[in-house]
């Protein structure tokens, strides 16, 4: 009991470091007005623990969990690359947070290899 009790203990920890992380990383970008209304009336006073377990990265047993994270990493590097084919037009409309305003820089892939890396994990 003692070791489950731990092992929660350290899951919990771990979890809130990444909440920490995460929070550093999104504040240093930015964020559309959609996504902090989104965020807040979403996920307030909401156990996240669920949704923590679900995103784990597959150990060496989990078979099914590493096939699934392969075959995200594979959509979402198809989606990267399908943005290339985009018109220009598209591609600004899409990074706005106004329906009919175009931003000033295009939707694209993050510049930062460790931003990507840490958005699609």
């Amino acid at each position: 009991m003692d070791d489950i009790k731990e092992q929660w203990a350290h899951e919990i920890e771990q979890q809130e470091n990444m909440q920490k992380v995460l929070a550093d990383g999104a504040s240093r970008h930015e964020t559309t007005n959609w996504l902090k209304r989104a965020r807040t009336a979403h996920f307030k006073e909401r156990d996240l623990s669920e949704i923590h377990a679900c995103s784990r990265m597959p150990g060496r047993e989990d078979d099914l969990r590493r096939m699934a994270a392969a075959m995200v990493r594979l959509f979402f590097g198809r989606c990267i690359d399908g943005l290339k084919s985009m018109p220009l037009m598209t591609r600004l409309l899409l990074a706005s947070s106004h329906q009919l305003d175009a931003h000033s820089r295009p939707f694209g892939p993050l510049q930062e290899k460790t931003s990507m890396d840490r958005n699609l994990i």
